[in-house]
């Protein structure tokens, strides 16, 4: 079977001026759910905050949500554990309405962190519900890249995942 040159022409063409062919591959695995305020994957990997906060980078709004989650846990945590520094002079008095005011301060400062705190689980759940939309949407995944062309050792194709 005799070619003719204008095809062979016209492949060799075809595959310069495509340099790059992007294949779209979902992992299922993805998926997040929350258990409480703890972070897993529907096969049971656990994940802290940092991470499942990287693993939205592509979603701006969870994102968002995401980061909003943790400074809320955060501080909260912060608010708890330094109104605890308010024991010592507790312990220290001798002045039993000096000790209940110290006390009073300190468990209202407990309970502004706790209420700032317990948002942490519904942001962080809103996070999570936006970025498992945007993998049920086919607009978050994993991709494969396909590069077609002159390599370091010649004419061939690289393959990214």
């Amino acid at each position: 079977m005799k070619l003719n040159s204008y095809k062979v022409y016209l492949f060799l063409l075809s595959i310069f001026l495509i340099r790059s062919i992007d294949l779209v591959a979902q992992k299922s695995s993805d998926t997040l759910v929350m258990k409480n305020r703890t972070i897993y994957d529907i096969k049971g990997r656990w994940y802290d905050d940092a991470t499942a906060l990287k693993m939205m980078k592509n979603v701006p709004d969870a994102t968002r949500y995401m980061k909003k989650a943790i400074t809320q846990l955060n501080t909260g945590r912060m608010l708890v554990y330094g109104s605890s520094l308010l024991l010592i002079p507790i312990f220290i008095s001798t002045d039993n309405s000096e000790k209940l005011i110290y006390a009073g301060i300190m468990l209202t400062i407990d309970v502004v962190g706790i209420t700032i705190a317990s948002g942490y689980k519904k942001n962080a759940q809103k996070a999570i519900k936006l970025y498992n939309n945007q993998l049920q949407d086919n607009k978050l995944n994993s991709s494969m890249n396909i590069n077609l062309g002159f390599t370091t050792y010649g004419f061939g194709m690289v393959v990214r995942f």
